[in-house]
């Protein structure tokens, strides 16, 4: 998690020896942060990803699904789904995309790539939001029904009842637009 239950804790004020909700804030950190890497389209802690399955385009660029990519270690190949092969074009990526002197062959899911991807240093912006919308959840009350259902009504700013997600976006959408890629593929 790029926020820690430490600063969870002192955002909200709750004493650090105080391990009562230490489970639904830990939830709802990972959901937070799961929703704002989704509508980023980007993982803003590094993770490493092994054999993610992708297809060929036919040029000599390759996408994966994990931004944005820090390293390659391999990328393979195959034509039989059986048999897999280094594929044996040079490799580079500028955090978007894979690159290659040579086209990587068009096809479904004819590539195995494995990577790391994601901010090595999150955005202070970025760690923010998911602290707030976490708040968010806490001002419901642990245990109601926001664990439950993802259509719970809350109000937010006066405005009339709407899903969590449906706030959470809204209400943090001028930083998190800042942050979204827009994916070619």
């Amino acid at each position: 998690m790029i926020v820690t239950l430490d600063e969870i804790k002192e955002y909200l004020k709750i004493d650090p020896l105080d391990t009562t909700h230490d489970n639904f804030l830990n939830r709802w950190n990972g959901i937070c942060q799961g929703l704002v890497e989704e509508f980023c389209n980007q993982r803003f802690e590094v993770v490493s990803i092994t054999d993610e399955i992708t297809d060929g385009t036919g040029e000599k660029v390759l996408y994966v699904k994990n931004l944005p990519i820090v390293s390659v270690t391999s990328v393979k190949y195959t034509t039989d789904y059986v048999n897999w092969q280094d594929f044996d074009g040079e490799i580079v990526n500028d955090r978007y995309a894979i690159y290659s002197t040579r086209k990587f062959p068009k096809g479904n899911a004819n590539f195995k790539v494995t990577y790391s991807a994601g901010w090595q240093e999150p955005p202070k912006a970025i760690k923010r939001v998911i602290i707030e919308m976490v708040a968010q959840a806490w001002s419901e009350g642990p245990g109601l029904g926001l664990l439950n259902t993802g259509n719970v009504g809350i109000t937010a700013g006066g405005s009339t009842s709407r899903s969590f997600r449906d706030v959470l976006i809204q209400r943090h959408f001028e930083i998190l637009k800042e942050f979204r890629i827009q994916r070619a593929i």
